[in-house]
Protein backbone atom coordinates (compact mmCIF):
# COMPACT_ATOMS: atom_id res chain seq x y z
CA UNK A 1 0.00 0.00 0.00
CA UNK A 2 1.14 3.43 -0.65
CA UNK A 3 2.08 5.96 1.99
CA UNK A 4 -0.79 8.33 1.35
CA UNK A 5 -3.46 9.27 3.57
CA UNK A 6 -6.74 10.45 2.78
CA UNK A 7 -7.79 13.84 4.09
CA UNK A 8 -11.41 14.49 4.95
CA UNK A 9 -12.53 16.57 2.04
CA UNK A 10 -11.18 14.01 -0.14
CA UNK A 11 -13.20 11.16 1.19
CA UNK A 12 -16.37 13.58 1.43
CA UNK A 13 -15.92 14.43 -2.32
CA UNK A 14 -15.25 10.49 -3.05
CA UNK A 15 -18.36 10.20 -1.07
CA UNK A 16 -20.81 12.24 -2.89
CA UNK A 17 -20.07 11.00 -6.10
CA UNK A 18 -21.77 7.72 -5.06
CA UNK A 19 -24.25 6.80 -7.85
CA UNK A 20 -27.41 8.01 -7.78
CA UNK A 21 -28.58 4.79 -9.86
CA UNK A 22 -27.53 3.06 -6.72
CA UNK A 23 -29.24 2.53 -2.93
CA UNK A 24 -26.54 3.47 0.01
CA UNK A 25 -26.36 0.35 1.89
CA UNK A 26 -23.77 -0.39 4.38
CA UNK A 27 -22.60 -3.36 2.19
CA UNK A 28 -22.79 -0.76 -0.96
CA UNK A 29 -20.89 2.10 1.07
CA UNK A 30 -18.00 -0.81 2.03
CA UNK A 31 -17.83 -1.92 -1.60
CA UNK A 32 -17.28 2.17 -2.66
CA UNK A 33 -14.84 2.73 -0.30
CA UNK A 34 -13.09 -0.62 -1.34
CA UNK A 35 -12.76 1.24 -4.87
CA UNK A 36 -11.16 4.20 -3.82
CA UNK A 37 -8.58 1.83 -1.77
CA UNK A 38 -7.80 0.30 -4.81
CA UNK A 39 -7.70 3.03 -7.08
CA UNK A 40 -4.98 4.73 -4.66
CA UNK A 41 -3.53 1.79 -3.55
CA UNK A 42 -3.87 3.51 0.12
CA UNK A 43 -6.08 2.45 2.73
CA UNK A 44 -5.08 5.53 5.29
CA UNK A 45 -6.66 7.87 7.38
CA UNK A 46 -6.33 9.55 10.74
CA UNK A 47 -8.77 9.85 14.10
CA UNK A 48 -8.97 13.55 13.39
CA UNK A 49 -10.50 12.12 9.72
CA UNK A 50 -12.67 10.04 11.07
CA UNK A 51 -14.03 12.20 14.31
CA UNK A 52 -14.89 14.79 10.82
CA UNK A 53 -16.55 12.33 8.93
CA UNK A 54 -18.68 11.25 12.02
CA UNK A 55 -19.42 14.66 12.88
CA UNK A 56 -20.70 15.01 9.49
CA UNK A 57 -24.00 12.50 10.21
CA UNK A 58 -27.03 13.67 10.65
CA UNK A 59 -28.96 10.51 11.94
CA UNK A 60 -28.32 6.73 12.82
CA UNK A 61 -28.59 5.60 9.74
CA UNK A 62 -26.56 8.28 7.88
CA UNK A 63 -23.72 6.79 11.28
CA UNK A 64 -24.34 3.60 9.85
CA UNK A 65 -23.39 3.93 6.06
CA UNK A 66 -20.75 6.28 7.59
CA UNK A 67 -19.38 3.63 10.26
CA UNK A 68 -19.31 1.01 7.31
CA UNK A 69 -17.51 2.72 4.86
CA UNK A 70 -14.76 4.55 7.33
CA UNK A 71 -14.05 0.47 8.12
CA UNK A 72 -12.39 0.16 5.34
CA UNK A 73 -9.90 2.23 6.01
CA UNK A 74 -7.12 2.17 8.59
CA UNK A 75 -6.03 5.33 10.96
CA UNK A 76 -2.61 5.27 11.39
CA UNK A 77 -2.11 6.88 14.23
CA UNK A 78 -4.41 4.39 16.28
CA UNK A 79 -6.34 7.11 18.23
CA UNK A 80 -2.71 7.66 20.03
CA UNK A 81 -1.46 10.75 18.86
CA UNK A 82 1.38 12.06 20.79
CA UNK A 83 2.99 15.05 22.03
CA UNK A 84 5.29 15.66 19.60
CA UNK A 85 2.42 15.11 16.77
CA UNK A 86 0.64 18.05 19.04
CA UNK A 87 3.53 20.52 19.04
CA UNK A 88 4.11 19.67 15.23
CA UNK A 89 0.75 20.86 14.60
CA UNK A 90 0.75 23.69 17.07
CA UNK A 91 3.69 25.05 15.22
CA UNK A 92 2.09 24.64 11.98
CA UNK A 93 -1.17 26.47 13.07
CA UNK A 94 1.57 29.67 14.20
CA UNK A 95 3.13 29.65 10.39
CA UNK A 96 2.37 33.14 9.17
CA UNK A 97 1.81 33.21 5.42
CA UNK A 98 2.76 36.36 3.55
CA UNK A 99 -0.10 35.52 0.89
CA UNK A 100 -3.25 36.95 2.67
CA UNK A 101 -5.44 36.01 0.27
CA UNK A 102 -5.16 32.47 1.56
CA UNK A 103 -7.55 31.50 3.79
CA UNK A 104 -7.19 30.23 7.38
CA UNK A 105 -6.01 26.92 8.86
CA UNK A 106 -8.17 25.26 10.57
CA UNK A 107 -7.17 22.91 13.93
CA UNK A 108 -8.07 19.61 12.23
CA UNK A 109 -6.17 20.86 9.01
CA UNK A 110 -2.96 21.23 11.32
CA UNK A 111 -3.16 18.42 13.13
CA UNK A 112 -4.12 15.80 10.34
CA UNK A 113 -0.57 17.90 8.49
CA UNK A 114 1.21 16.60 11.57
CA UNK A 115 -0.29 13.34 11.88
CA UNK A 116 0.74 12.21 8.40
CA UNK A 117 4.36 13.97 8.55
CA UNK A 118 5.07 12.25 11.80
CA UNK A 119 4.39 8.66 10.19
CA UNK A 120 6.09 9.94 6.88
CA UNK A 121 2.03 9.98 4.88
CA UNK A 122 1.67 12.26 1.96
CA UNK A 123 -2.14 14.11 2.73
CA UNK A 124 -4.59 13.00 -0.21
CA UNK A 125 -6.25 16.12 -0.44
CA UNK A 126 -8.42 18.79 -2.17
CA UNK A 127 -7.46 21.35 -0.31
CA UNK A 128 -4.76 23.87 -1.56
CA UNK A 129 -3.78 25.71 1.35
CA UNK A 130 -3.53 22.11 3.49
CA UNK A 131 -0.95 21.57 0.39
CA UNK A 132 1.06 24.50 1.30
CA UNK A 133 1.43 23.75 4.96
CA UNK A 134 5.35 23.47 5.81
Amino acid sequence: MARVLFDTNYLIAHWKRFPASLERTEETMRHWARKLIEQHAAEYVCTPVLIEMYAGTVDSKDLALHKAYLAEFRAIDDQNIPPVVWREALRISKRINPNRSTKRRHFADCLIKAIADHFRYEVLTNDQEMRRFK
